[in-house]
């Protein structure tokens, strides 16, 4: 007996080619929004990088994102670590878009309990002396982005050196 439904047949085969061949990246995590921080030359990867940015006379924005491989390891004592790079954005951007092709200072964050970056292997944390975010690209709910600049190293309160960091990656438009 024959059956005569081939062109539906084909049309379900080849929807599940295409879904065993997808990275998953519309699905929630975001295996995409990752990036990667290198300082003093030594390289650390980050993962569930955000974006979460505000508009107006007060308008800011945050990239951040977690330690990869996850540790249960606090990069000092107290502070999980990662990478959070904020500073503040002028009143002229008022949406995603016009972040685009735009440079940002990364303000100071590296005193007692937060830093711009934190990671296990870092002997201490950072925060920015004069650094800088480029938005190279925004489309789709994603940003591409580049940093570059030097850091303050922090060990128990204690400025211990200044380091070169740079970092880059694809950030997932989180909130604004």
């Amino acid at each position: 007996m024959a059956w005569n439904g081939g062109p539906t047949l084909l049309a379900v085969l080849g929807a599940a080619a295409l879904m065993a061949c997808s990275d998953g990246s519309d699905q929630a995590g975001k295996g995409w929004a990752t990036g990667e921080v290198t300082i003093a030359g030594e390289r650390y990867r980050v993962k569930s990088v955000g974006l979460r940015f505000e508009v107006g006379e007060s308008g800011y924005y945050n990239i951040s994102g977690d330690p990869s491989p996850t540790t249960e390891e606090d990069c000092v004592p107290g502070l999980t670590g990662g990478m959070s790079l904020y500073g503040s954005i002028p009143a002229s951007v008022r949406r995603a878009e016009d972040l685009a092709g735009r440079r940002f200072p990364v303000e100071f964050g590296g005193d007692g309990d937060e830093a711009n970056l934190c990671f296990t292997g870092t002997n201490g944390l950072l925060g920015a002396r004069e650094a800088w975010v480029t938005i190279d690209s925004v489309r789709d709910g994603r940003v591409t982005f580049r940093m570059s600049g030097e850091f303050d190293l922090y060990d128990e309160g204690e400025l211990v050196a200044t380091q070169i960091a740079s970092a880059r990656g694809t950030a997932e438009i989180v909130e604004y």
